[in-house]
């Protein structure tokens, strides 16, 4: 199979120049001029991973218009850390086939939704990720951890993408609840 030559090119910069990028996601470099097949599955995951990072405008911009959260996306307050009620919605987004979205530093309020930022966002990217590993049985494989700001305020947006169907259902501790959501998360064990 040859590829369109702007692929070759583009892996072969970035493998060159960019070689951070392509090690920081797990694609192999590959010989470009001996494996077209490898490359071509390659490029097609690098172009899938350089294309996917959050819009956390348009998420935002969702849940203003909406007034509230949706079922696949999570407004979080987080100005004075991460809230208590994170495990139960990382556990939600997990047992659900097609994950979500979590907004750290939007609040839902009874007048609506509401953007009011985070202090840290390097330590609330860093507690989500401790949360999805030491806190959810089996760990949670997260997805992108991005943040933006959005009229003055950071806000933290992680992606909890779908897990292996065989490791659910995720618990929030070894013998705790496991959550779903239904409009917003309830527990599956009763």
């Amino acid at each position: 199979m040859r590829l369109p030559s702007l692929w070759v090119l583009r892996w072969n910069y970035l493998a060159t120049h960019g070689g951070g990028l392509v090690s920081s996601v797990g694609i192999p470099k590959v010989d470009c001029e001996k494996n077209q097949s490898a490359l071509y599955f390659n490029c097609i995951a690098l172009h899938f991973v350089s294309m996917n990072s959050i819009d956390i405008p348009g998420l935002v911009a969702a849940l203003l218009e909406s007034g509230t959260d949706r079922w696949n996306i999570e407004a979080k307050s987080a100005r004075g850390g991460l809230p208590n009620t994170l495990d139960e919605t990382l556990s939600a987004f997990a047992n659900m086939p097609e994950g979500g979205t979590i907004l750290l530093g939007v609040s839902e309020t009874p007048q609506g939704i509401e953007v009011t930022g985070v202090n840290n966002p390097a330590a609330c990217a860093r507690g989500l990720a401790g949360k999805a590993r030491e806190r959810a049985v089996p760990p949670v494989q997260l997805g992108a951890v991005e943040w933006e700001s959005i009229d003055g305020a950071t806000v933290v947006a992680c992606v909890v993408p779908p897990q292996p169907s065989d490791r659910r259902p995720f618990r929030v501790g070894k013998h705790g609840p496991a959550f779903i959501r239904v409009g917003a998360w309830r527990s599956l064990d009763g």
